[in-house]
C-alpha cells in the first residue's frame, strides 16, 4: 500500500483504500453459495474484530486515505463509531462509503431490483453495484462496476463480456445526470499492463470526454435527469451555474431536433460541444427546437449547451 499510495500521489491523485471488513476465508472457510451467504458468513470472532480494527487504524495512520471503502459489511460487535471518529479526526475531509452494515439484509433482491448493502449506522454516500438510480437523488452516490463482469482481470472474459465504448459513455452520462459518480474497476494483468479490451474502452471514454467533458466535470444534476427528443432519442441533463447541458444518447433521425419540455429564455444560444458555431434554435409549443450541423460525427452521445438555462414548460 505504501508503494501504491506514493506512486498515485506523485501524480497528484487522491487515494482511497478498499478493505473487505466482512469476508475473510482465513477466519471462516464457509463457501458463499447464495446472496444471503455473503452476509451470513461475515466473521463474528472477537479475534477477527481485533484484527480488522488494527488494520483499519494502520491504514488511516500511515496513509490518511481520502476514502475508506469497506466492502460486504462489518461484524456485529465492530465499533464503527470509534473508527469513523478516528478517521475524521485524521482526515477531516475524508469520506466513508455505505458498506459497513452489521446485520443481514431484509430480503433477497428480486429481478430488476437494485442490490444494496444492509444499512450502515453512518456513511457519506451509497454504492449501488452494476446499477443506477432511476432518477436524481439528493444524497450523493457512486455506481461501482467493472468494465466486464469481474472486478479485476479475468482471462475468461471476451469482448461480449465487456461494455462497449458506447455503453460506457452512456452509462457515465446517466449516472452523472442523477447526482452520481462512476467508480470503474480496471484490472491489470500479472505484469501490470492493462488488457487491450479494457484499454480500448478507457481510451474511447477519454476521447469522448476530451470533446464533451464540459457537460460532465464540475456539473450538477438539473431539475430532472431524463428527457427526450421529439423522435424518441433519449436525453440526459446536467447543469452549471450559467448553462444547461442536454446530452443526446444517440444520433437523432433528422437534423431538426425538438428538446421536449424546455422553455428557452430570450436570447438563448445553443452550441454543440466540439462544434465552433452556435446552432439555429427556436421556441416551439412543446419544447426547444434546434438544428444540428450537417455531417454530424458518429459518437456515443452528443452534448448541447443551452445558455442561459431554460425552464421547464410545466413551470
Amino acid at each position: 500500500m505504501a508503494d501504491v499510495t506514493e506512486a498515485a500521489r506523485a501524480h497528484h491523485m487522491r487515494v482511497g483504500l478498499y478493505y473487505s471488513g466482512g469476508l475473510d476465508w482465513t477466519f471462516n472457510e464457509q463457501p458463499v453459495r447464495s446472496y444471503m451467504d455473503v452476509y451470513s458468513t461475515i466473521v463474528q470472532d472477537p479475534a477477527f474484530i481485533s484484527y480488522v480494527t488494527k488494520h483499519w487504524h494502520e491504514l488511516i495512520d500511515r496513509f490518511a486515505p481520502s476514502i475508506l471503502w469497506n466492502d460486504i459489511g462489518s461484524p456485529r460487535a465492530f465499533d464503527l463509531a470509534s473508527l469513523v471518529a478516528a478517521y475524521y479526526n485524521a482526515v477531516p475531509d475524508g469520506l466513508v462509503n455505505d458498506r459497513w452494515g452489521q446485520r443481514l439484509p431484509d430480503h433477497v433482491p428480486g429481478p430488476g431490483e437494485m442490490i444494496m448493502s444492509p444499512p450502515a449506522a453512518h456513511y457519506d454516500y451509497t454504492t449501488p453495484e452494476y446499477d443506477s438510480y432511476p432518477e436524481v437523488t439528493e444524497h450523493k452516490w457512486e455506481a461501482t462496476r467493472g468494465i466486464g463482469h469481474s472486478f479485476g482481470y479475468n482471462v475468461n472474459e471476451g469482448p461480449d463480456d465487456h461494455l462497449s465504448v458506447t455503453e460506457l459513455v452512456r452509462s457515465l452520462v446517466d449516472i452523472v445526470s442523477k447526482n452520481g459518480n462512476l467508480l470503474l474497476n480496471v484490472g491489470p494483468m500479472a505484469d501490470g499492463t492493462i488488457p487491450d479490451l479494457q484499454r480500448d474502452r478507457l481510451l474511447g471514454l477519454g476521447a469522448w470526454l476530451d470533446v464533451n467533458g464540459e457537460a460532465i466535470f464540475e456539473t450538477r444534476p438539473w431539475l430532472s435527469a431524463e428527457g427526450r427528443c421529439g423522435d424518441g432519442t433519449r436525453v440526459r441533463f446536467t447543469q452549471r451555474e450559467d448553462a444547461l447541458y442536454a446530452i443526446l444518447l444517440g444520433a437523432p433521425a433528422t437534423r431538426d431536433v425538438l428538446l421536449e419540455g424546455l422553455r428557452a429564455a430570450d436570447g438563448t444560444e445553443v452550441r454543440l460541444l466540439g462544434h465552433p458555431d452556435p446552432l439555429n434554435c427556436s421556441q416551439a409549443a412543446d419544447g426547444l427546437r434546434v438544428t444540428l450541423p450537417g455531417g454530424l460525427t458518429e459518437a456515443a452521445a452528443h452534448a448541447l449547451k443551452v445558455t442561459p438555462k431554460p425552464r421547464q414548460l410545466k413551470d
